[in-house]
């Protein structure tokens, strides 16, 4: 047997064991598993069209009660939504599969080429065991489905019709993705961008024509949605991961604090599409769209775990191909970050509202003694703000390598090319 199918074969028994392990848990805890609240919230918004327009961002759904948050075009997708039970299967069927395509989409981003089969089986592997990922499947979240078609508008050629079509499909869906156009127009991809652009305005144009009420309801207050949110769901908990969340959970929870959180989250994200501009011109396009991601999310009003497969996914593939073309000590930073992002066995953690399921770190705060023992009190404080603290340590990691590679170009030290990483795990031209 060569090893190209050593490979297949280890890396399809992995995907085998990652995902028969999810289905156990899945079944095993199913009373907090199966629930998938904001699907719930997302159908009873689609079942109050058309006649409960004026009601749509009022209502509250599911059994804790949530608001729909979401534009009135994404309501709209659900108008025709089967039932909550066919709803359930189809959305964890396809979320699987969407994270096999992002996978893929992230190697190929990195490499430059064509994707191995057991490099895209291993990372969905890994990929399958990352606490947003493990949140987004358990909750019935939407941002697998729509980071699938944003993946594959990355990867088209800048030159290709539909380019940033798809981000803007999305973007019409939920408002994060919005910032890669920004991201198109600012490495001067003008077309893609205002192409998503004119998708992005065509879906609320549709919705404003269909959804009058709702339209007027949403657009013009987003930050009224957003505090009422934030009233309902405790913007200080350590499930959101924005830097005005931060703020408060560092500060107090005060209007002033809120406010200044929120702007230091937009800086945050000008700095994070400031260099994403510069790995571009580098030819850094997966290292660059990584940092996009995180500074969308650190600039959201809201930005729960599970928000952050948006940029864990992506990265995962940037590691493992940057791991692969290199010394084996390349492999403590995918591995590390697996192990830190990763969702741990039910019961290593206090039961939540009475469930116990597979987690992250942030679950396991409030840790014992964090309020009487230094030591304690630091690591409740990194488990409460661990991405938005690694998302503000990239933003201050990626300046750092980009004047340590300049210099070492100026000194005519040796660079690796981005292209060389083509030849890594299995990626063929």
């Amino acid at each position: 047997m060569t090893a190209r199918r050593v490979a297949i074969v280890a890396a399809s028994l992995a995907f085998a064991a990652a995902l028969g392990l999810w289905l156990w848990c899945l079944f095993h805890w199913s009373d907090g598993e199966l629930r998938q609240m904001d699907l719930q919230v997302y159908l009873k918004a689609g079942q109050s069209l058309p006649g409960g327009e004026r009601r749509l961002y009022l209502l509250q759904g599911g059994p804790a009660g949530l608001p729909y948050l979401y534009p009135p075009f994404a309501a709209m997708v659900f108008w025709l939504s089967p039932p909550f039970a066919v709803a359930q299967v189809l959305l964890l069927g396809l979320s699987v599969a969407a994270v096999v395509l992002v996978s893929w989409c992230g190697l190929r981003l990195a490499g430059g080429g064509r994707p191995g089969v057991a490099a895209v089986l291993a990372c969905t592997a890994a990929a399958l065991w990352l606490a947003p990922v493990q949140e987004t499947l358990r909750y019935g979240q939407l941002n697998l489905l729509l980071l699938a078609p944003a993946a594959v508008d990355w990867c088209l050629p800048d030159g290709h019709r539909l380019k940033g079509v798809l981000l803007g499909l999305t973007a019409g869906i939920k408002l994060t993705p919005a910032l890669f156009l920004a991201h198109y127009l600012c490495t001067g991809r003008r077309s893609a961008g205002l192409r998503g652009l004119a998708t992005f305005a065509g879906t609320a144009l549709l919705g404003l024509v269909l959804l009058p009420h709702a339209s007027l309801a949403y657009w013009p207050q987003l930050s009224g949605l957003a505090e009422r949110a934030h009233r309902m769901l405790l913007m200080a908990t350590p499930i959101d991961q924005a830097v005005a969340s931060f703020a408060v959970r560092v500060v107090a929870d005060t209007a002033q604090v809120r406010a200044v959180g929120g702007v230091l989250g937009w800086v945050a994200a000008a700095i994070g599409l400031g260099l994403a501009v510069l790995l571009h011109r580098r030819g850094r396009e997966a290292a660059g769209l990584v940092v996009v991601s995180v500074a969308a999310l650190l600039m959201e009003p809201m930005s729960w775990v599970h928000h952050w497969v948006w940029a864990l996914l992506p990265a995962l593939g940037l590691l493992v191909v940057r791991a692969r073309r290199g010394h084996w000590s390349r492999w403590l930073a995918p591995v590390l970050g697996c192990l830190l992002f990763g969702a741990w066995p039910p019961g290593w953690f206090r039961p939540i509202r009475g469930a116990d399921w597979p987690g992250g770190l942030t679950w396991a705060s409030p840790l014992p003694n964090a309020r009487t023992e230094p030591v304690a009190a630091v690591l409740d404080f990194l488990c409460q703000n661990l991405y938005v603290l690694s998302g503000l340590a990239l933003l201050v990691a990626v300046p750092v390598w980009l004047l340590v590679t300049s210099r070492r170009a100026a000194t005519g030290a040796p660079v690796i090319a981005p292209r060389a990483e083509a030849t890594a795990i299995g990626i063929r031209r």
